[in-house]
């Protein structure tokens, strides 16, 4: 086979030649259609005709069954794809693995492209791809472009598309585990019409309500030849194509048919179809013909035929692939870059890109913001996410806190619209205790005035009759405009301007789940969106801070357990385990309230939503904290059934774990609060609050050893959570300012001991600890008392010195880090941790990978891109250049990295790992990730 070559051509396209025979990698589209048009996810690798998976909102309603990455380089070959073409009595199909011949993947921001040329057959074929925007059903656009290199006229037959195509219905779980018995329900409708419509007859629940489906899988295509638009065969039956080769390797009817003939009685139910076309092609010299097909999603067979004859169309198809490319690159554009290195200007708008499809891309209607494009990052590799990208105009999905919040930090600087709205939107969600529920869904909208929504819709609406009630509940703008589009409601003004006055006039809800355990690094990024607002808007960071008094509490049916609740005697140890439980109590509470469910109320629980200010946010975030140190005084305390950052450790928190960074972080939260907080003003706070900071401000007060301050604070905060499980009294308390400002030196005071006993105790910044009981007593009831703790740090992890060096701003850290384990010196970089080998298992995930491979001793370039940008902070100028051009992807050599160099991974194997000819390139995960 012929070697692979990388480049970025003339047209800013990265380039990988004979891409079959380079290493595997995964990457996908972007999954944005515009405001008004409904998304598509697709996911592609570099074999065979690339694309692996495809579908709309989820791999529920996959069109091409999602695969794992390990799978869907086996699959794709086969199962997807495919261009079968017979030209003077040879059969040949572009694009095979073993082929000679060679070929080329070229990658933008937007499509992609496929090459390949065949010399002996005097051929070349063109394979483009992209998503469909700005239309109400998701859809993805191949074109086959077939030209003829010969010096005379040729005869040419073809069949091109997929051999399987999922029906409508038929979700991941079934496609895993039931595909033999859930395809005897399958059904192809519209086939006499040349746009086979694929879904199940019902839906496949083993329940006594039968359900109808609507919604479907389509397929349509057409030629393209001599400038006119000319019709296909469709095949849905793969046996018509495939005989009895079941492998779906070879073709066989094809290639044995004297003349393939498409037969008017295709089988159309009962089995798994296939979405083919077929064309018999005349070309003459140099001359050349196009395939084009779509296939999609829509809500009916009625939209199908409705729109079909539409998207069957050459000019319609190359307005969308303009429509596409002007979408993506003025997305970006808003990250444009004019530097001396091309790699470098293409690599920061992509990255761009790639933070907007995690935090989402706040538009403008008129005074406030909205975001759009957003969700969680599943793809191929990282197959347990469950990622959403919902089909609907103003299209948003699903995310986790943590990930949402980091990519919204400098969103206020591309677009001060954005202004205070991701503080109410983060800080709303941080509970009484501190924690916050990890799954965030899009945003929600209802009018409450019912006049008022009756005015709204009149105004924009010919013929209004009883819409307005569908804008009195909680609902998503984007699912209510498109709503609107399908009955065909006809405006009086426009969709936009309904849109804004909506926005205008809406409360807004941000739905969120629990889902999991608390992250004890959640709260902090907080301080950062913080900074960034500040930033912009300096004369309005006191109003936020101290004038408004519109902040809430969310209201979380789960809670965290007491010690007596969590510690267990396993054999002749103790562990914390299962220390998050579903309270029945709360989600009868919360379950019987009829809006803002999750808004902790007055009267513990019983009386009205409670609002608050945002200082006095902070104030209760920064008690929680102060509660939370281990038993050293060093690190916050993981007691909750998740870490920090680092999610690979895993078992960490059952060891009684803690965290050096978030000691770091909550130092540097209550100086930002201490900076901005007046002598003179007063706050006022839940009396539970004002009371749960009275004791340990006097704690912080006492000169306690380490283990008496973890069990007295522990005890205070177990109590503190006891009184408010169910709400507050709604009975407030004053602070002044002076005194709030005591407290928060007392908890600098704190953090800086913890600090300065882990330099003088392990000599270095060590971010985590293991916690190990050295003595316990159990209670008749089978209760664990812990008496001692035995600290144990585990080996370096950058994560801690990114932090020290964005609070300490120490510069011997450069130098540390430097000489530490964690510098890789054969490739110049830095590894997330050090050697993890004599470490117990029980840490977590990290400590099964391979050294140097994903989660254990990789390239993280997530932190270490953190530890370039601390760097600049502390002002290490000639460091951080001095590391740029062998730290970030685009000065990278694509040879080694094996894919674009335009591209973020989110691991590097280091030279840790054992294979060496793995070291430098992309550890299997190819997330494209922005940091």
């Amino acid at each position: 086979m012929l070697k692979p070559k990388y480049y970025i051509s003339k047209a800013d396209e990265f380039v990988i030649e004979n891409y079959n025979s380079a290493p595997t990698f995964a990457s996908f589209f972007p999954g944005i259609a515009g405001v008004f048009g409904c998304p598509m996810w697709v996911f592609y690798a570099n074999r065979g005709q690339c694309i692996t998976s495809a579908g709309a909102n989820d791999k529920d309603r996959a069109i091409i069954e999602f695969q794992p990455a390990n799978k869907a380089y086996r699959c794709v070959s086969l199962n997807c794809f495919r261009t079968f073409i017979k030209i003077d009595g040879k059969f040949y199909e572009p694009f095979r693995e073993a082929s000679d011949n060679s070929n080329a993947m070229r990658i933008t921001s937007h499509d992609l492209t496929l090459t390949e040329t065949n010399q002996q057959l005097k051929l070349k074929i063109k394979v483009n791809y992209f998503t469909i925007p700005n239309e109400q059903f998701p859809a993805l656009a191949r074109i086959v472009t077939i030209t003829n290199l010969a010096n005379k006229p040729r005869k040419i037959e073809v069949i091109d598309g997929l051999p399987i195509v999922v029906p409508y219905g038929f979700n991941n779980d079934l496609l895993k585990r039931l595909s033999q018995t859930i395809e005897a329900w399958a059904e192809v409708l519209n086939l006499e019409q040349q746009a086979p419509f694929y879904k199940l007859k019902i839906s496949p629940a083993d329940v006594s309500a039968t359900e109808l489906i609507d919604k479907g899988n389509f397929f349509v295509s057409f030629c393209h030849l001599n400038g006119q638009d000319q019709p296909t065969n469709a095949i849905v039956e793969p046996a018509l194509v495939f005989g009895q080769n079941s492998s779906l390797e070879i073709p066989e009817n094809f290639v044995s048919a004297k003349t393939f003939n498409v037969t008017a009685n295709q089988q159309t139910q009962g089995f798994t179809p296939s979405a083919f076309a077929y064309k018999s092609l005349s070309l003459l010299a140099n001359d050349s013909a196009e395939l084009c097909s779509i296939i999609g999603q829509v809500d009916s067979l009625k939209e199908l035929n409705r729109v079909k004859n539409k998207i069957s169309n050459r000019k319609y198809l190359a307005q969308k692939a303009s429509e596409n490319r002007s979408l993506i690159h003025e997305i970006c554009g808003m990250m444009s870059t004019n530097s001396a290195i091309r790699s470098f200007d293409l690599y920061s708008s992509q990255t761009f890109l790639d933070n907007v499809m995690r935090g989402g891309l706040p538009i403008s209607l008129g005074d406030k913001s909205l975001y759009l494009y957003y969700r969680k990052h599943g793809d191929m590799e990282r197959d347990y996410n469950d990622f959403k990208l919902m089909p609907t105009y103003f299209s948003q999905g699903n995310g986790n806190y943590r990930d949402i919040n980091q990519n919204r930090r400098n969103d206020v600087f591309f677009n001060p619209d954005v202004a205070e709205s991701n503080l109410f939107r983060f800080f709303n969600l941080i509970q009484l205790d501190g924690f916050n529920p990890l799954v965030v869904f899009g945003s929600k909208f209802w009018i409450k005035d019912i006049k008022l929504a009756k005015n709204i819709i009149a105004k924009h609406i010919k013929e209004p009759d009883d819409i307005w009630q569908n804008i009195t509940r909680p609902f998503i703008l984007g699912v209510f405009l498109k709503g609107l589009d399908e009955a065909e409601i006809a405006y009086k003004t426009s969709r936009q301007e309904l849109a804004r006055d909506l926005i205008a006039s809406a409360d807004m809800e941000e739905s969120s789940v629990h889902q999991e355990g608390f992250w004890i690094d959640h709260s902090f990024y907080n301080t950062d969106l913080l900074e960034s607002f500040e930033a912009v808007y300096p004369e309005k960071i006191g109003h936020a801070l101290f004038e408004r008094k519109d902040f809430i509490f969310f209201d979380n049916d789960h809670v965290v357990l007491p010690r007596k609740g969590k510690y267990r005697l396993v054999g002749n140890t103790v562990r914390q385990y299962e220390s998050v439980r579903v309270d029945p109590e709360k989600v009868f509470l919360i379950n019987n309230r009829k809006q803002d469910r999750h808004v902790v109320r007055k009267n513990f629980g019983q009386g009205k939503p409670y609002y608050t200010s945002l200082i006095a946010k902070l104030l209760t975030i920064i008690a929680n904290k102060a509660a939370s140190f281990d038993a050293q005084g060093i690190g916050l305390e993981m007691e909750a059934d998740k870490p920090d950052w680092y999610d690979a450790l895993n078992g960490l928190p059952a060891l009684f774990g803690s965290s050096l960074s978030e000691t770091l972080e909550l130092k540097r939260l209550a100086k930002y609060i201490d900076q901005h907080l007046p002598d003179k003003v007063t706050i006022d706070l839940p009396i539970e609050i004002k009371n749960f900071i009275n004791k340990i401000s006097h704690q912080l007060g006492q000169t306690l050893d380490p283990f008496s301050y973890w069990d007295t604070t522990y005890a205070i905060k177990e109590a503190f959570r006891q009184q408010v499980r169910l709400g507050i009294s709604g009975e407030e308390a004053k602070i002044t300012g002076q005194a709030a400002k005591a407290f928060l030196a007392q908890v600098i005071v704190k953090c800086d001991q913890g600090i300065k006993t882990c330099l003088k105790k392990y000599k270095n910044y060590h971010a985590y600890f293991i916690n190990e009981v050295a003595d316990y007593e159990v209670d008749k009831n089978s209760q664990v008392t812990v008496k001692k703790f035995l600290q144990k740090p585990l080996p370096l992890f950058l994560e801690g010195f990114v932090h020290a060096l964005k609070v300490e701003k120490d510069k011997k850290i450069y130098s540390l880090v430097k000489q530490s384990p964690l510098y890789d010196n054969k490739l110049k970089m830095y590894k997330v941790n050090a050697s993890l080998k004599d470490t117990p298992i029980e840490i977590g995930r990290a400590r099964i990978f391979t050294p140097g491979w994903l989660e254990n001793e990789s390239i993280w370039l997530h932190m270490e891109y953190k530890y370039l940008l601390e760097l600049l902070k502390a002002g290490l100028h000639d460091e951080f250049f001095g590391e740029l051009k062998q730290v970030l992807v685009p000065f990278m050599d694509p040879k080694k990295y094996k894919r674009s160099i335009l591209e973020n991974s989110s691991f590097i194997a280091s030279s840790a790992h054992p294979n060496k000819e793995k070291h430098g390139r992309l550890c299997g995960q190819a997330v494209r990730r922005g940091s």
